[in-house]
């Protein structure tokens, strides 16, 4: 009878256990997954939080991440892109703005197209070369940075309206501003850079 006692206390001080170490195990994994990405971001609740990582193709066909442009205060312009002539205007005048792009800071405008369909969208249009425009095709950059549901959205859910943030050089989102007039916001963006210089 006390053999049977022991072997039962030792399988019920094994399960708690190994109940305790999946448990320990589990929630020290949280907070190290937290740092490395938000499980959430809320474009209401932004502002002082780190802006979450990504690695778009940019119109060249080059690979840009935000980890890579560390060091620069980066404005990403989230739109409809080529559907939305006051998109473009905004596009525009981020991508040759000398203020907005330099040693200190780079201006990306981020659309839900692909490279091919943006080619082949704007076949014959006279785009000038240069333009800063990033891919995000299956919208997970936009829906990370919380901007399919905002004001300035036309259509909820499917793709971005008129929504900028301000990113400092150690990756911390500066500024928001969700923009339902649609309009050519250079001067707004430059007067928040130069709150962060």
């Amino acid at each position: 009878m006390g053999k049977r006692r022991l072997l039962l206390v030792a399988i019920v001080a094994l399960s708690i256990t190994s109940v305790v170490i999946g448990i320990w195990f589990t929630l020290g994994e949280r907070p190290r997954q937290q740092s490395l990405q938000p499980l959430y971001f809320d474009f209401e609740t932004a502002v002082s939080r780190t802006a979450p990582g990504f690695t778009l193709t940019d119109i060249n066909g080059n690979a840009i991440s935000l980890k890579g442009l560390r060091g620069k205060s980066v404005i990403l312009f989230f739109n409809e892109g080529l559907t939305c002539y006051p998109c473009i205007r905004q596009l525009t005048a981020l991508s040759f703005d000398d203020r907005l792009n330099n040693d200190k800071v780079i201006s990306y405008s981020v659309v839900i197209d692909s490279l091919e369909r943006w080619n082949e969208i704007s076949e014959g249009k006279r785009f000038r070369p240069g333009l800063k425009v990033l891919f995000d095709p299956d919208g997970k950059v936009s829906q990370a940075y919380d901007t399919l549901d905002l004001p300035s959205v036309m259509d909820k859910g499917e793709h971005p309206g008129h929504t900028y943030f301000v990113v400092d050089n150690q990756g911390i989102v500066r500024f928001t501003f969700d923009d339902y007039s649609m309009g050519i916001r250079n001067e707004e963006l430059v007067e928040e850079l130069n709150k962060i210089e």
